[in-house]
């Protein structure tokens, strides 16, 4: 899960992946999901994982350096509830500050 990455497109869009530079093209993103922020129950806001290649057989694309804005690590709750629906399944012990707003959608 070391190299699950968060990046923003220039189009606004968020994509949580593993990722994998390419020396000639880019990123290559592995399982990409969208984020996905939606009013919860509760009234506050929550994230959910969509697949980004749903329609796709393949689940590897790469993005060019020009279409990212900038990527980050994300926090445990966003790794676990990508790696339970789109990786490895191996989750990390929860951080005491976690959210527990994160809603992994299925494929």
């Amino acid at each position: 899960m070391d190299n699950v990455i968060v990046i923003r497109l220039v189009n606004g869009e968020e994509v949580v992946s593993d990722a994998s530079r390419s020396e000639i093209s880019g990123v290559v993103l592995k399982n990409p999901a969208a984020l996905v922020v939606q009013a919860g129950r509760d009234g506050r806001p929550s994230v959910g994982l969509a697949d980004y290649l749903m329609f796709s057989e393949k689940k590897e694309i790469t993005i060019s350096d020009e279409h990212i804005l900038f990527s980050y690590e994300p926090n445990t709750d966003i790794k676990n509830a990508y790696s339970t629906s789109f990786g490895s399944g191996i989750v990390l012990a929860k951080s005491l500050s976690g959210s527990g707003n994160i809603l992994p959608f299925t494929k």
